[in-house]
């Protein structure tokens, strides 16, 4: 008889509801696992599309027919407005350009769960199955909401497209009425380079979404194993054995090896990508540099230009004012030349008269001397008469020879400052004493017809004293007097003469000094001309280096747009590179956890194991003293049946007991068997549950963490 005592004294759950237990907690965890999953997926497609793509396509529809014509209330075509219509082209692809933007975000997520969901395929782990499906199924979720709203990103893209058409056509047929702004052509020309980058990168997303599938799809299709890698409560034993072979076939080895190709490709790409873009930050960094310091060259240049420029003004207006000084100063000298010429010309001819009228005098005297012979005696009694007469004259002449002194004196003088005035470079003097000097010689000439006029006077005098010889002869010692006076009067005129000539050398001296001007100005002119091309060209040159300093201004103001997107790119990538970091550090601190876990698992089953084995070899020589006993009792009834009849019937009741007490050894023995193999089963699956339950629970709060951060 076997007694099994599976029923009684089981300190486990029964074998069904364990079943129904486990079978509630993996569809709850699945149930937990895809309400997360489209959590996570609403919440990246309403940060991706802020209203609903069907309704932005409807709208964009119907606003294509408002936008291209414009009716009256009348019913009539007012006209089109492409303006507008670019307007809305414009806004239409920020929008696009905001939902890419969103999906590339998007993508990333995904690109992150497709590793996560990887590293737990390649995984040899068969505890961690229920997360492997768990994870496929969010990585499947989330690609096929990926790959739906690129259709729809597509979708809108394409209508996009054929707005800008129509928009094309519409400025096509403007252009041929002669109604097209080039401003429009370049909005266009934008519009549909904006709307040719959107594309690429939705052909990128495309692209990833497909590799999303594909290793979707190379994951569906390998062998699974059925349930090698789980336990089988029919046959009560694990199948350990089967799962570890089936994990390590060939073709999950290759898959293995792609998947961790891939995630090192996508390492090297992101570490080319952050190279890459650290090296344009370090580009853009440098043009910069070289952008501002060409400015602050150019600015400095355009300083100095300006310098010239003022400098070479102010010289020139200081030469022209210059210049028309001394073109004042030579019209002025050259009106006192010809004033001076024309008063020397006059002297010249009053010259001439008064020695045509001194040598009619002279002919005059010596018909006179002729005639005085006989007029002396009737000369001689008017002697006295004439003598006082003479007196008077004589006194008249002193003051005429004093007043001649005085002029000489002052011609003299008149001659130096002449002279200084050469010298000097302010001509104004000089002119005021010419005008003197004309002046003082008009003076001169009018004395000179007062002499003449009392010459006459005199000559008529002599003519009526022609009676006395006295009055001759005194008249004859008058005009010697005279041609004395008239000898001092001719040097005089010589001296004159060569003033006059000295006149005229400093008068060709001013010319010459004039014609230097002249040529002086002329220079200066040439100079002004030169200094005006130069300035020209530095106004030109400035010009040049303004549009420069106005592009380099744009390129500046274009490279900081970038920087400021890359560096927003840069510490996106550096934030979730951090995140990553993070996730690597927790999950390697959750698997070192869990490694010694295992091991103390490992370990606590060794010595339960030990602790089994001495069990089992206690009993076992508890059974062979068992089996002794019962050959020692059935040697004893052998022997007892010798005896005596008497002794039958007398120890029939001990043979009775013994046999009660043989049975008692055996079914104790069965049953201590029974319960041997009963307590070694019931261990291993305490072993097993322990080790589930540990596991799940050690992996719950990283499980929370997980969904708390997405």
């Amino acid at each position: 008889m076997r007694v099994t005592s599976a029923g009684s004294g089981n300190p486990f759950v029964p074998r069904s509801r364990g079943k129904k237990k486990k079978k509630k907690k993996k569809k709850k965890k699945k149930k937990k696992q895809q309400q997360a999953a489209i959590r996570m997926a609403d919440a990246y497609e309403i940060s991706a599309f802020p209203d609903d793509i069907n309704n932005s396509d409807m709208m964009a529809d119907s606003s294509k027919t408002d936008l291209y014509v414009e009716i009256s209330s009348n019913g009539e075509v007012v006209g089109i407005n492409p303006g507008d219509i670019l307007t809305r082209v414009e806004l239409d692809l920020a929008y696009a350009s905001e939902k890419s933007l969103n999906l590339s975000l998007f993508t990333m997520q995904v690109a992150n769960r497709e590793g996560d969901f990887e590293a737990l395929v390649s995984a040899s782990n068969v505890d961690l199955f229920s997360d492997t499906a768990g994870k496929g199924l969010e990585f499947d979720l989330l690609s096929g909401i990926l790959e739906f709203l690129v259709s729809e990103l597509d979708q809108f893209l394409g209508n996009l497209q054929a707005d800008i058409d129509e928009v094309s056509g519409i400025l096509f047929s403007y252009k041929d009425a002669g109604g097209i702004s080039f401003v429009l052509e370049e909005k266009l020309q934008d519009c549909k380079a904006s709307l040719q980058q959107l594309q690429d990168q939705v052909s990128d997303i495309c692209a990833q979404s497909s590799e999303f599938r594909r290793t979707l799809s190379s994951v569906h299709g390998e062998p699974s194993g059925g349930n090698g890698g789980m336990y089988s409560p029919e046959n009560d034993q694990p199948a350990n054995k089967n799962s570890m072979i089936d994990m390590k076939t060939a073709e999950h080895q290759r898959q293995i090896l792609r998947m961790l190709e891939k995630s090192l490709a996508r390492e090297i790409d992101h570490e080319k990508k952050l190279a890459e873009s650290n090296q344009l930050e370090e580009e853009l960094r440098h043009r910069l540099q070289s952008a501002e310091e060409d400015a602050y060259f150019m600015d400095e240049e355009v300083i100095d230009v300006w310098e010239r420029c003022f400098a070479a003004e102010n010289t020139a207006e200081i030469l022209m004012g210059t210049s028309k000084e001394l073109l004042g100063q030579l019209q002025v000298l050259q009106f006192n030349l010809t004033c001076t010429s024309q008063r020397e010309a006059y002297l010249k001819s009053r010259l001439k008269e008064s020695s045509d009228q001194l040598d009619a005098k002279e002919t005059a005297l010596q018909k006179f001397n002729s005639s005085s012979s006989k007029l002396n005696d009737f000369l001689l009694a008017q002697t006295d008469s004439l003598k006082a007469k003479l007196a008077e004259a004589e006194d008249k002449l002193v003051l005429a020879n004093s007043e001649a002194f005085t002029l000489s004196e002052k011609v003299c003088l008149l001659e130096k400052q002449l002279k200084e005035s050469e010298c000097q470079e302010d001509h104004s003097i000089s002119n005021s004493e010419i005008t003197r000097l004309v002046s003082e010689n008009e003076d001169l000439m009018v004395k000179l017809s007062k002499a003449e006029s009392k010459a006459e006077s005199e000559e008529r005098k002599c003519q009526l004293l022609t009676e006395t010889n006295m009055e001759l002869n005194e008249e004859i010692e008058i005009l010697k007097h005279k041609s004395e006076k008239v000898g001092g009067l001719e040097k005089q005129l010589k001296d004159y003469d060569i003033r006059i000539q000295h006149a005229e050398a400093s008068a060709e001296a001013s010319q010459e000094k004039q014609t230097m001007l002249y040529s002086t100005i002329g220079d200066m002119e040439n100079l002004i001309e030169d200094l005006k091309l130069k300035v020209c060209k530095a106004e030109g040159h400035a010009d040049s280096a303004e549009d420069k300093c106005i592009i380099l201004s744009e390129s500046n103001a274009e490279l900081n747009e970038e920087l400021r997107f890359l560096r927003g790119r840069l510490e996106r990538l550096e934030a979730y590179l951090n995140r990553c970091d993070e996730t690597k550090l927790v999950a390697s601190k959750g698997i070192s956890f869990q490694s010694k876990v295992m091991t103390d698992l490992v370990m606590q089953l060794a010595i339960e194991r030990e602790r089994l084995r001495k069990q089992l070899s206690s009993l076992a020589l508890e059974n062979r003293t068992l089996l002794t006993q019962r050959q020692q009792t059935e040697d004893e009834k052998h022997l007892a049946t010798d005896k005596k009849e008497s002794d039958i019937l007398a120890g029939g009741s001990k043979v009775e007991g013994s046999r009660e007490t043989m049975l008692d050894g055996e079914t104790k023995a069965g049953a201590v068997v029974d319960v041997g193999l009963s307590n070694q089963k019931q261990v291993l699956m305490a072993m097993v549950v322990v080790f589930i339950s540990a596991t799940f629970y050690l992996l719950q709060p990283e499980i929370r963490e997980f969904f708390r951060r997405y």
